[in-house]
């Protein structure tokens, strides 16, 4: 299985896994094979990427949540936010952060179920579900090192109920603000730097929702430094769970489409979040993160410095950008087939994601 831009599916590709709506209903099962009118259709629903079988497809991409739980989480975030963006003003308990503290136990009995995960985030991504896709991510993303941290169960909790909130403030910006493709005014950065404390203003307003939780959504754009927003908070001022998230939150942002810049690799998105270790994240948090992410999940296709495609075989604890390779096109056959380190290779590095290798 592959995760593939729909401008790169030729048709009788099969299609990996399920469609599913904004309500959870399956729209095109699994198996079915794609053709120039599906995927039309699917486009439609702002659907850029698929899950899709073909020749290269040997190795099967690993979840860190089941699908139908993720499924389950990009839903809940969905109605959630969009209740709360129909009725800023209430304050009431309400039944839908209830289930988002249900949701946390789901999501955390899941990911414990697993042995020795690693991060794997390359999953199909639109532009429309921006904020939902990305709240969820981040929630998977921290619980993971959460769990490497050697996290209690009440913190995991809050961590996640955190994480998937951290950006509710956000549904206080207007729309034209948050999506602006071109540079934001001064007056506009500020309004955007205000949705942390817009979120814990809404939040602790509702009694179910954990204290470490309101802080994720206060502090998880504070830096190390001090130079973060918007309380300019150092290091041991900020909690550990807003640390995690603040991570997260990047790695994820960097690596999605936006409407004012193209996502970056995942190789350097990781480069960013080392690059910046000590003073915008966490040291610590952050070795913890490089030797849990997986920027090349196995069965990935990529393409080398060199031209080369090759399947991705292996990876590795501590070297996430140099797994075990095996080449499978090279413009004169030449090394075809041919298994690489790439830990021992140091000459050969992995440029991009490759999808279309035709």
């Amino acid at each position: 299985m592959r995760i593939v831009p729909i401008y790169c599916i030729k048709d009788d590709f099969l299609l990996a896994k399920d469609i599913f709506d904004f309500d959870g209903r399956i729209l095109l099962k699994q198996g079915n094979r794609l053709n120039k009118k599906t995927l039309d259709s699917i486009k439609l629903l702002g659907i850029n990427c698929l899950n899709v079988v073909d020749q290269n497809s040997y190795i099967e991409l690993e979840n860190i949540i089941k699908p139908e739980l993720k499924e389950k989480s990009l839903n809940l975030i969905k109605s959630t936010f969009g209740n709360l963006f129909s009725n800023k003003k209430s304050t009431k308990k309400s039944n839908d952060f209830q289930k988002i503290l249900d949701l946390s136990e789901e999501l955390i009995d899941d990911i414990l179920n697993r042995n020795d995960i690693l991060i794997n985030l390359v999953d199909i991504k639109t532009l429309d579900n921006y904020t939902y896709e990305h709240s969820v991510n981040v929630a998977m993303l921290s619980l993971v090192i959460g769990l490497k941290l050697g996290l209690n169960r009440e913190d995991l909790k809050q961590l996640c109920v955190g994480a998937l909130l951290h950006d509710v403030g956000k549904m206080f910006i207007p729309t034209e603000i948050l999506n602006k493709p071109s540079k934001l005014s001064q007056e506009e950065f500020k309004v955007i730097r205000s949705h942390p404390i817009r979120g814990y203003d809404y939040l602790k307003n509702i009694e179910n929702i954990p204290l470490k939780s309101r802080l994720i959504v206060i502090e998880h754009h504070e830096k190390v430094n001090g130079c973060g927003y918007p309380l300019y908070k150092k290091n041991k001022e900020i909690n550990i769970l807003s640390k995690i998230v603040a991570i997260a939150d990047v790695y994820d942002a960097l690596t999605s489409n936006r409407p004012y810049r193209k996502p970056l690799s995942p190789n350097e998105a990781l480069e960013f979040i080392l690059g910046n270790a000590g003073s915008h994240f966490d040291f610590y948090l952050v070795k913890i993160f490089k030797c849990t992410i997986v920027p090349y999940p196995n069965g990935s296709l990529v393409k080398l410095n060199t031209g080369e495609i090759a399947i991705v075989k292996d990876n590795f604890n501590n070297f996430p950008l140099r797994p075990n390779i095996e080449i499978i096109k090279t413009s004169n056959n030449f090394n075809l087939g041919k298994k690489i380190n790439l830990r021992e290779n140091l000459s050969l590095v992995i440029n991009e994601v490759a999808y279309n290798i035709l």
